[in-house]
């Protein structure tokens, strides 16, 4: 994968996210993306976006575009880099900023939730970092999407049944009434 190969050199942990980190975890695409989601801690935002040279980058925040000039001058508050390709006249990358430690990953959205780092990410057959697909699906059952619905039923049946059991826990803390909740009845849990 190209990201990969650009952000090899980079000394800092980053990792996919979003539908790209379950096919990952899957082992195959299972449907097009309309790009590439992945996340890094603050203090590696400028290293990263650095090797992205030929792409143009602007903060995103509620509902706003800001463009980003100087890469290793982030705001505190920016915690989203959308990334445009001038070539393609396309967005291309969503580099998100992820709350966290050295040692825990920490959810961007309730940062109390921390899960040790060899949890929360893992390796695909190539070496590239994905999140972990019960944290994927966490983060996609707030506006659980049509796409996002899909990637739960083509997920939730390969997951082992413990897995299943952490999604369920963490749907009642985040999401108590949401409908996954159901469909996981579904699947044994």
């Amino acid at each position: 994968m190209e990201l990969t190969a650009r952000l090899s050199n980079v000394p800092h942990r980053w990792y996919v996210a979003g539908g790209w980190a379950l096919d990952l975890w899957r082992g195959q695409e299972s449907r097009a993306h309309e790009d590439l989601e992945f996340c890094v801690h603050r203090e590696a935002a400028g290293d990263t976006l650095s090797c992205l040279t030929e792409l143009r980058f602007a903060i995103a925040a509620a509902g706003t575009v800001t463009p980003l000039d100087d890469v290793h001058a982030l705001p505190p508050e920016a915690k989203q880099i959308w990334c445009y390709d001038p070539v393609a006249w396309q967005w291309r990358v969503d580099m998100m900023i992820s709350p966290g430690t050295a040692s825990q990953w920490a959810y961007k959205r309730a940062p109390a939730l921390t899960v040790p780092w060899a949890r929360a990410v893992d390796f695909s057959k190539m070496g590239i970092p994905y999140l972990h697909p019960v944290l994927v699906l966490l983060f996609k059952a707030k506006h659980a999407r049509p796409k996002d619905t899909a990637d739960f039923h083509r997920v939730v049946p390969e997951l082992p049944p413990a897995e299943r059991d952490w999604l369920d826990t963490l749907l009642a803390r985040f999401h108590p009434g949401h409908a996954w909740r159901d469909l996981l009845r579904d699947y044994g849990v």
